[in-house]
């Protein structure tokens, strides 16, 4: 149904759906444009409608990715999941002029575009506070693309319904994750424990290791070297535990100051010390990168810093505890630790040490 011939009902009817489904999406579902993204080309009538992931712009060079595409018959095979774009600016290649106009000016551009081009492009973005954007457009292929005002502003209500979910997911990440370590905040971490116990109770076989982790000497660095340098080695740990946890199975979070809880599902007792274990020794390894009183990085110059790890492992026949009853069982494992030497993973439980 090409976009100009329908009527308003149509319209409204495709929108309000559109935004019924932006209330019930989960930001960060893996894509979670591609429900949306249907609706809008039923809505509009596109031949091809296709969502652009803003990479970057380099030398007034636009470089986009295709993030989503919608072409059921194929009309334009170029147009696939993951191509990279490299657009001029200042004199695009004419098939690409609307996204071009849309970045520019951050609204909608609708310029006629014939044979393999779009037609009409918007800008999405999460707000000023985001690096985020997007760029949606649609084409008619082989149909008369002039764009009726209708057209235009339906495209307009759309790009603004997909920013709002950006926005959604956006604001839903800074909630969920600590700004200095990109790991999990300490209130979602401490949602999914209660998530993983009632998981692990479900299940015959119990499978899972709580972990708490403690920067040795926390303290000294701080008072030694200053507080932007106890900042730089937090951030640099969180990048360490969430390169060593297993992708979409384990989780870590900033349990509070210089600790940080891991969760590892789905695993042995022994399979849990080695990777508590891995992760231990390459926080021993790793050279800190040092930073001066302004907070920038030395040109010379690194700083040592080790974690203890105090883990706990549900006993194969007796109930799940709550959630504060097994933090408490590793902070003890916690404490054993470090009372050992620092720098060294206990266990409580069948995983402990004989």
């Amino acid at each position: 149904m090409r976009a100009s011939a329908v009527t308003g009902d149509f319209y409204l009817g495709k929108l309000a759906e559109l935004s019924a489904v932006l209330a019930r999406v989960q930001p960060g579902s893996e894509p979670f444009f591609a429900g949306p993204l249907q609706l809008v080309q039923e809505a509009m009538g596109f031949t091809v409608s296709v969502l652009y992931r803003v990479e970057n712009t380099v030398d007034r060079t636009l470089i986009l990715e295709v993030a989503e595409v919608l072409d059921p018959a194929g009309r334009r095979r170029a147009l696939v999941r993951g191509a990279r774009l490299a657009i001029n600016l200042d004199h695009p290649d004419p098939a690409f002029r609307n996204e071009a106009r849309a970045f520019l000016s951050r609204e909608v551009a609708a310029v006629n575009v014939p044979g393999a081009g779009c037609d009409i492009a918007g800008y999405i973005t999460a707000g000023e506070t985001s690096a985020e954007a997007y760029l949606l457009a649609g084409d008619f292929v082989g149909l008369d693309a002039e764009i009726a005002e209708a057209d235009r502003r339906v495209f307009e209500i759309a790009t603004g319904l997909l920013s709002a979910l950006l926005m959604k997911a956006h604001f839903q990440r800074r909630a969920d994750h600590d700004r200095l370590t990109g790991l999990l905040s300490s209130a979602r971490i401490r949602a999914e424990l209660e998530v993983a116990l009632r998981r692990c109770a479900r299940r015959p076989a119990r499978a899972l290791a709580v972990a708490l982790a403690d920067v040795d000497h926390f303290k000294r660095i701080n008072d030694g070297h200053g507080h932007l340098q106890g900042d730089a080695v937090l951030e640099e740990l969180g990048k360490l535990i969430a390169t060593a946890l297993r992708a979409g199975q384990d989780h870590a979070g900033r349990y509070g100051g210089e600790e940080f809880l891991i969760l590892l599902e789905d695993t042995s007792p022994e399979a849990a010390r080695a990777i508590l274990e891995r992760l231990r020794l390459a926080v021993e390894r790793h050279p800190f990168r040092g930073v001066g009183p302004d907070g920038r990085p030395l040109l010379e110059g690194t700083l040592p810093a080790t974690i203890s790890i105090g883990a706990w492992w549900p006993e194969d026949e007796s109930p799940i505890p709550e959630a504060a009853a097994v933090l408490a069982a590793a902070d003890r494992a916690l404490y054993l630790a470090k009372h050992a030497g620092r720098n060294r993973v206990c266990f409580l439980g069948p995983g402990a040490e004989k």
